[in-house]
């Protein structure tokens, strides 16, 4: 079933992909003008038992509440259901299990951004090489749409972002981390080996200078460390700060009172890891926001400990 799809389909393009045309139900409450129609329409067949796949495109600025009823219907479900939202909602937290981002790769290409997941996030994205369906022509003005298009850098890998958790307002959202490549090209900077005094002046020392490849200063496990840029400001007060980059390393054990990427019933935050003297939680320094208490039937799962903070003080 197809609820209101934005644009007229072509029943012979979908024939020739191999759909049955007899099994497909296309619902449109476009014409009513009422986004209540659309929606109910909707959770009616989820809960009918009677429909397979449903594809449905939602109207925009839906009430909690009904994507809440939506999910509810869905559960009942047996058959596989994908809602389609606006782009700038992607930064909106979401109780769905699985989120993904569409871009537009080239006219027979499409990058899936997995943007929440079940368990640590996907570093790069999914290419999907589509069906050939266009002419030459319109092949050839399809690809020179996208290479135009604004924000074309967005559909490269890493630039895909996660969300706010939908349990707790406060929580930052961590965006999308850049995955490090297995080859790493070494990148020797000189380092001065006399200190810097940030209080009262020192005489002046001869500089002994050493070289040092970053990759080695900042990343002991590469194979299992990545990037991650952090929105939010509960961490202030351990001197990470709202764009901030963090390197994340997945091998290490999580200790009490390490900093840690954390995975909280579906959403990411970056806490202090408490594990001593009652249940576990995750800390922020930020006074102004709570501590996150684990309870019964809450999901934890602790996807790296943050082993250094990359600043940029000047563009």
């Amino acid at each position: 079933m197809f609820f209101d799809p934005p644009l007229k389909l072509q029943a012979n393009v979908l024939a020739s992909l191999g759909m049955d045309l007899d099994q497909l139900l296309v619902v449109s409450t476009q014409a009513s003008g009422k986004a209540g129609n659309s929606l109910w329409a909707l959770e009616q067949a989820l809960k009918s038992g009677h429909v397979g796949a449903v594809v449905a495109w939602l109207p925009p600025r839906l009430r909690a509440e009904s994507i809440r009823r939506l999910q509810l219907a869905a559960h009942n479900h047996d058959d596989i259901a994908f809602v389609f939202r606006e782009a700038d909602l992607q930064e909106r937290p979401r109780a769905a299990p699985l989120r993904l981002a569409l871009r537009a790769a080239s006219a027979d290409r499409l990058h899936v951004h997995v943007v929440k997941r079940r368990g640590p996030p996907l570093l790069e994205p999914i290419t999907l090489v589509l069906p050939f369906v266009l002419s030459a022509a319109a092949k050839r003005r399809s690809e020179a749409s996208v290479l135009d298009a604004p924000g074309r850098a967005a559909a490269e890998p890493g630039a895909a972002r996660s969300h706010p958790s939908r349990s707790t307002r406060w929580m930052p959202s961590l965006r999308q981390p850049s995955g490090l490549r297995s080859r790493r090209r070494a990148l020797y900077l000189p380092i001065v080996q006399t200190s810097i005094q940030a209080g009262f002046p020192s005489p002046a020392d001869d500089f002994a200078v050493k070289r040092h490849d970053l990759n080695e200063l900042l990343i002991t496990h590469p194979q299992a460390t990545f990037f991650w840029r952090v929105a939010g400001k509960s961490m202030v007060e351990a001197g990470i700060d709202d764009g901030d980059l963090l390197v994340v390393n997945r091998v290490l054990t999580p200790q009490h009172r390490h900093i840690v990427v954390a995975q909280v019933d579906g959403d990411f935050t970056v806490k202090y890891l408490h594990k001593r003297n009652g249940p576990v939680k995750l800390v922020a320094t930020n006074p102004t926001f709570a501590d996150i208490v684990f309870k019964d039937g809450q999901t934890l799962t602790i996807c790296g400990v943050v082993t250094c903070t990359i600043k940029r003080f000047v563009s």
